[in-house]
């Protein structure tokens, strides 16, 4: 059954397609199953993501009327951040994330440029796939977009593990663990999931690793966007 955000649960709930590159990608487990599957490591990361899951709510609901207002009626379903915003509405959705990559890179995102997002495991077979396959346009991607992979196992993956990934995949581009308030403000459910923002952070893309081509052109997608938005302001 395919849902709105272009994934499809096969027999063991596990294989996804994205509807418009018409591809299937068999054998990418859920994160609650990877990580149940990791045993009480697993467990611990599952914990944190369903603490800070809880916790982003309790923020959400104690705080004041007006904070919680938004410019449209809520979706069913679509999570929220503090403002009140949904993950996939329009302007810019939540403070920017800083983290520090595991070379001590500073990162933040979104950026002033679009973001693409790889959310993966070093322990995940297909994840090492993804990265292979971004690895083919980085040479252009790196001029147009900032990528960042997002290990969501930090308690499984050591760093040396996720550093031996990249340099295996030729994944150039910065490395880092995934935090609980990343997982929950972008909905990830699955490993090997790309998330692409616009320089507001607009959600255009959430779903299976798409193919070069359409990754480029949701690239351009949210450079186009971004050039409207400041001739729009000036």
């Amino acid at each position: 059954m395919a849902d709105s955000r272009g994934r499809r649960a096969g027999a063991n709930g596990t294989q996804r397609s994205n509807a418009s590159d018409g591809a299937t990608k068999p054998a990418t487990p859920s994160l609650r199953t990877f990580l149940r599957q990791g045993g009480w490591v697993g467990g611990l990361v599952l914990a944190a993501i369903l603490v800070g899951a809880m916790a982003a709510l309790a923020h959400t609901v104690g705080a004041p009327a007006a904070s919680r207002q938004t410019d449209g009626p809520q979706q069913p379903g679509v999570a929220t951040d503090a403002a009140g915003q949904g993950a996939e509405g329009a302007g810019a959705l939540g403070s920017p994330f800083r983290l520090t990559s595991l070379t001590g890179q500073s990162l933040v995102f979104p950026g002033s440029r679009p973001t693409l997002l790889d959310f993966m495991s070093a322990s995940c077979s297909s994840c090492w796939q993804g990265a292979s396959q971004i690895a083919r346009i980085w040479p252009r991607l790196k001029r147009e977009a900032q990528v960042i992979s997002l290990d969501v196992a930090p308690q499984v993956d050591s760093a040396a593990a996720v550093e031996q990934m990249a340099q295996a995949t030729g994944a150039r581009w910065p490395q880092a663990f995934a935090t609980a308030a990343i997982l929950n403000r972008y909905r990830v459910e699955y490993l090997d999931t790309a998330v692409v923002l616009s320089p507001t952070g607009r959600v255009l893309y959430d779903g299976a690793v798409p193919s070069n081509r359409r990754i480029l052109a949701l690239v351009k997608k949210a450079e186009v966007g971004a050039g409207e938005l400041a001739a729009g302001s000036a």
